[in-house]
C-alpha cells in the first residue's frame, strides 16, 4: 500500500506529493501497488503503475486482488522492466549529475 505524505500527513507536507523510495522499492521488488501515485511517478514511468483503492469497498478490492493474482503479473512485470529503464541510478545519475553542472554554472 503506498501513500504520498499528502495523503497521510497533509499537516506535515503541505502541497508537496512527492514520489518516495517506497514506490521504486516495492516495483523492483514485483510487488502489486495499491494506493494512489504522486504525479512524478506517473511522469517518470509514463504511466500510473497503482491501482487506485476502491474507497467504498477497500477490504473486497483487497480480497479480489488476492484471489486474481495472476491477472496482475503482466503490468507488475512491465512496471518493474520501466523502472529498470528509467528509474534506475545508472539511468537516473547521469540526469542528475547535468541538472548539478548547469545549476553550477548558472551561479558561476
Amino acid at each position: 500500500v503506498c501513500f504520498t505524505r499528502r495523503d497521510t500527513h497533509p499537516d506535515v507536507s503541505g502541497s508537496v506529493d512527492a514520489l518516495t523510495q517506497r514506490y521504486l522499492e516495492s516495483i523492483a521488488a514485483g510487488c502489486i501497488l495499491l494506493g494512489r501515485a504522486p504525479q512524478d511517478l506517473v511522469g517518470l514511468f509514463g504511466y500510473d503503475p497503482v491501482i487506485p483503492v476502491d474507497w467504498a469497498d477497500p477490504q473486497g478490492q483487497v480480497r479480489m486482488i488476492l484471489a486474481s493474482l495472476e491477472d496482475h503479473q503482466s503490468a507488475v512485470d512491465a512496471s518493474r522492466q520501466r523502472l529498470l529503464d528509467v528509474g534506475t541510478w545508472h539511468v537516473r545519475g547521469p540526469q542528475l549529475a547535468k541538472v548539478l553542472d548547469r545549476l553550477a554554472a548558472e551561479r558561476t
